[in-house]
């Protein structure tokens, strides 16, 4: 039900998973750091990407931010896609 690899997706399954990815923000203890993380990836992945960009693709560090964010993006099997 909730297997994003499946070539046919389940709303139930689509439903619960977004809603998982949003309810850390709606618990106050947790949602500063939630939201301050989900921040620091986003920007560490865009500064590699655009430093890339700039620099040139050959440059070890950038790529090596590039590999760390992607790490935690959420992928799709070959047999799902």
């Amino acid at each position: 039900m909730f297997d994003s690899d499946d070539i046919e997706k389940s709303t139930g399954g689509s439903i619960m998973r977004n809603a998982l990815k949003i309810a850390p923000f709606f618990i106050p203890e947790v949602a500063p750091f939630y939201a301050a993380a989900s921040l620091g990836l986003n920007l560490t992945d865009a500064l590699g990407t655009l430093g890339k960009l700039v620099l040139g693709s050959e440059n070890n560090t950038l790529n090596s931010l590039t590999a760390f964010t992607s790490q935690f993006n959420q992928t799709t099997s070959e047999f799902g896609q």
